[in-house]
């Protein structure tokens, strides 16, 4: 793979024990530290993170690559800059022929698209789904779905059951609302959930 907003290959070394990567130095982190040290990001750092992501999942799917795991702690930052960011992490990706589709149930649940989570039919595009919730995490650095219990987790995914988080400091504006909401692709109505969702810049202690 060659994309400017993919983490770059360069070698792979097999030993008897174990596989050495080497792979372009990411100085930044993970973008998951980012926002746990910021509260939340920017519009305007999340309108190029958005930008960068959208063309590194476009070049994957159009290579037959599904990523299946997009998450923050997957979107690496190449310098000190958190835009500067490199999708990373092809464990459980999947190269996808031209009409063929995808069962397996894998990734992250708190930003699996309701097809992987059903295990339904699904293709390369749910990774949409994962870029939605990661830019809604962004913004507000909340989960947009969460519940300590899976099945119910479950549940809030499938039926688009999410909220604008409903206090906390200066909230970004409508059109950041409207780029990150998974309610673009969602067919249910916008539905507040019982209770806030957990902050992701300061996890809730269990």
């Amino acid at each position: 793979l060659d994309s400017p907003d993919i983490l770059r290959l360069f070698d792979l070394f097999v030993c008897a024990k174990n596989v050495f990567i080497v792979t372009e130095l990411a100085q930044g982190g993970d973008l998951l530290s980012f926002i746990r040290e910021r509260e939340r990001l920017s519009e305007q750092d999340t309108r190029e993170i958005a930008r960068r992501l959208l063309r590194g999942v476009q070049y994957l799917h159009a290579h037959g690559i599904a990523h299946r795991d997009l998450k923050p702690e997957n979107i690496l930052c190449a310098t000190k800059s958190p835009t500067d960011v490199r999708i990373a992490d092809f464990s459980v990706s999947k190269i996808v022929s031209n009409g063929s589709f995808l069962r397996t149930m894998c990734g992250s649940p708190h930003y699996l698209a309701p097809e992987v989570l059903l295990c339904s039919n699904y293709s390369p595009k749910v990774d949409m789904w994962s870029l939605g919730v990661i830019l809604y995490v962004c913004l507000t650095g909340f989960l947009p779905f969460y519940h300590d219990d899976i099945r119910k987790l479950v549940t809030k995914i499938v039926l688009a059951q999410y909220s604008w988080p409903p206090r906390g400091p200066r909230l970004p504006s409508r059109p950041g609302f409207h780029l990150s909401s998974p309610r673009q692709r969602a067919r249910p109505p916008f539905r507040r959930p019982p209770r806030s969702p957990p902050s992701v810049a300061f996890p809730r202690k269990r």
